[in-house]
């Protein structure tokens, strides 16, 4: 096709917005002996929540900013 379907679209926009949440999300510092794949794992979760459940991130921040 000479324009963008749907598919290119939807895919260019999950791909930046998961980008942009990849970038935003500052987890807690790991532990010394914590694997690095176990850091990417954790963050991937995290990135799953926010595309899927945006106000648990907020939540979960805000949260930890009152205590």
């Amino acid at each position: 096709p000479a324009t963008r379907g749907t598919f290119g679209v939807s895919s260019t926009c999950l791909i930046t917005i998961s980008l942009c949440i990849w970038t935003a999300i500052h987890l807690n510092i790991p532990g010394q002996s914590e694997k690095k794949s176990v850091q990417v794992w954790r963050k991937v979760k995290w990135l799953v929540i926010g595309l899927l459940a945006p106000e648990i991130v907020l939540f979960t921040a805000w949260y930890q900013y009152i205590m």
